[in-house]
């Protein structure tokens, strides 16, 4: 261990080296002080034949980068170690590990995500699954409004025993199992174009989900849900209108822009597909769907997928912010390519021939803003209720600028299948063209929710 040998070994003590100063050997040895040896291949590389920090030899033939420690005796520069052959096989064991676990945790993660095989197979397995998430969902409320309902009595009766406490715990533990055991629908619910079946619920029962659905959508969800999403609708125009012949070529094509939070999945598909199916499909240049930051799961990835599957014409756009409905329908007008902008609302059914009219008018005088006769879907029945009459109802407004209706006033001459001036509009349905709309300012960026820019519109 003293001798300084002229093959160029290095000292294990002092770590100098021999002859010269400089390795001359194809191969030196090196032991450092926590017994990791590192085997340096071919010769070494000389700088005064120093060592590292702990003993072991700094120059070394290096064929790795700056971090690395690929191959056996390579040097790693950022700990001056010459790791064995062993060491970084462990190491690259964890690595082999930790990537095996990320690829494992991904693949669950897109089979949780992805459409089952079921779902691929049925093209309504989609629309199928939501109903049974929001006919369970209901139920859920409905049986923990009770629970809350009774609770609330119970201390009512006895606020000060804390016995019935215990009880009430006792029987919300027994409700809560016992919901999660009746809840599931004793057959699949199976949703096509024309029927939807279930279990049969008893009359308490569906009175519960319609009132429950109700509070959350301000009309009956649960019974929407029921219907199938391209319901056929009574054809109720006049005699006259019905006869229109209308020239497509001559007509420009229109960007229909549905802005939503929240909305019902029923009503919302129900929409779009009645728009689709009651128009021709050369006069629709797409349909934005523009979703104001929505908070339920139903409009997640479920809508994003449904869309890809049924509809090529329907592009999905998100807010990352809620910013209300006046701002949402400038998020849309921005997207927009039709050379018309059709505005409507995200729980409507757009009735026989509803398109053709509206682009007619436009296509005749560009500055024409048209807006459809609104008939009334029940709230309560979802039943369509007809509101034609002889002369259609116009826009007012009082001095206070809250909008009203008023019977119209048709042109001296004119036939029932002509359009009818009105002096304001509801707002929520019409259809202008894209360059007028922004040549009159478009709407006011300050405004967010819905109420007053259909009169400032008007004006």
């Amino acid at each position: 261990t003293h001798i300084h040998t002229h093959t160029g070994s290095v000292h294990k003590r002092t770590g100098t080296v021999g002859v010269e100063g400089h390795a001359r050997a194809a191969a030196a040895n090196a032991k450092a002080e926590e017994g990791l040896t590192g085997i340096v291949k071919g010769r070494a590389l000389v700088v005064l034949g120093e060592v590292g920090p702990r003993g072991i030899i700094v120059v070394a033939k290096v064929i790795v980068g700056v971090s690395g420690h690929i191959i056996q005796g390579a040097w790693c520069q950022k700990t001056g170690y010459i790791l064995t052959k062993a060491t970084m096989r462990a190491r690259t064991r964890e690595r082999l590990i930790l990537l095996a676990a990320v690829a494992v945790l991904f693949l669950l993660f897109m089979r949780h995500n992805s459409p089952s095989e079921d779902e691929g197979e049925n093209p309504k397995a989609l629309h199928q699954k939501q109903l049974e998430l929001q006919l369970k969902a209901d139920l859920e409320r409905v049986h923990a409004a009770k629970e809350r309902e009774q609770l609330l009595n119970d201390e009512r009766e006895s606020p000060w025993n804390p016995h019935k406490v215990t009880t009430v715990k006792e029987r919300r533990t027994t409700t809560t199992t016992t919901r999660a055991r009746t809840t599931t629908p004793t057959t699949k619910l199976t949703t096509t174009p024309s029927t939807v079946s279930t279990r049969v619920l008893s009359a308490e029962e569906i009175k519960a989900l319609e009132d429950a659905s109700y509070k959350r959508h301000w009309f009956n969800e649960y019974r929407s849900s029921l219907l199938p999403l391209d319901r056929p609708v009574p054809d109720i125009r006049v005699r006259e209108c019905a006869q229109v012949k209308y020239d497509l070529t001559t007509m420009p094509k229109t960007t229909i822009i549905i802005c939503f939070v929240d909305e019902a999945w029923s009503t919302l598909l129900r929409s779009v597909w009645s728009m689709i199916n009651r128009a021709p499909a050369s006069l629709i240049q797409e349909i934005l769907l523009v979703d104001d930051a929505s908070n339920v799961t139903w409009l997640g990835e479920n809508l994003k997928t449904y869309i890809r599957e049924h509809w090529p014409q329907v592009r999905l756009i998100r807010s990352p912010k809620r910013l209300g409905l006046i701002r949402a329908r400038l998020l849309g007008a921005y997207h927009a390519k039709g050379k018309v902008l059709t505005f409507m609302d995200s729980h409507v059914e757009a009735n026989v021939q509803w398109l053709e009219p509206i682009l007619a008018l436009i296509a005749k005088d560009r500055t024409t803003v048209v807006t459809p006769v609104i008939d009334v879907i029940s709230d309560r029945t979802m039943d369509y209720e007809s509101g034609i009459a002889a002369i259609p109802n116009v826009g007012t407004f009082d001095w206070t600028l809250d909008f009203n209706w008023k019977e119209g006033v048709p042109a001296p001459g004119s036939s029932p299948a002509d359009p009818v001036d009105s002096p304001t509009m509801a707002g929520g349905l019409f259809a202008i063209e894209r360059d007028y709309f922004y040549e009159i300012g478009s709407y006011d960026e300050e405004m967010g929710g819905w109420g007053g820019e259909n009169i400032e519109m008007s004006f």
